[in-house]
């Protein structure tokens, strides 16, 4: 097939070239995780990461939790957003990708928490609100007993 000789044609170049453009690691980070090669996605997106500059290294770890997200694995999204909320000057975007994670995770307490947490930067930041809203229904309906209604629905 096609793709899997892409794949290792992709490997091989980084493995043996060791590119230094941060951006070519990134797109290419994107391809694979689109692809669902979730290997080749960690490796170019923390390769990425190494090679940035100071002020861009966040965008491969948002990178890295959204393909994470994407791809259901909400555990280690999780993790990548809280290492990006650590490392990086605090931000609306990276307390939402932190609030987006416990959501999934139906940590809603913390998701709330943390969504008022990016407002506190941006009042206006449209998507923290919004997601705030629906979390707090989410809750609501929970303690309300229509929990497994919503469950039935997945």
């Amino acid at each position: 097939m096609f793709v899997p000789r892409l794949v290792d044609k992709l490997e091989f170049v980084l493995s043996q070239q060791h590119p230094s453009s941060w951006l070519g690691l990134l797109a290419a980070g994107w391809w694979c995780g689109a692809g669902g090669h979730g290997a080749c996605c960690a490796r170019c997106l923390l390769a990425a990461y190494v090679r940035a500059p100071s002020y861009r290294r966040r965008l491969p770890l948002l990178s890295l939790a959204a393909i994470l997200h994407k791809q259901s694995k909400l555990q280690d999204a999780k993790d990548v957003a809280y290492i990006l909320f650590y490392i990086s000057p605090k931000s609306a975007i990276g307390a939402f990708l932190v609030a987006v994670s416990h959501s999934y995770l139906g940590e809603y307490e913390q998701a709330v928490w943390m969504y008022r947490y990016a407002l506190s930067f941006d009042e206006t930041f449209m998507p923290a609100k919004a997601c705030m809203h629906a979390t707090m229904c989410l809750m609501w309906m929970r303690e309300n007993g229509q929990g497994n209604k919503l469950s039935k629905l997945n």
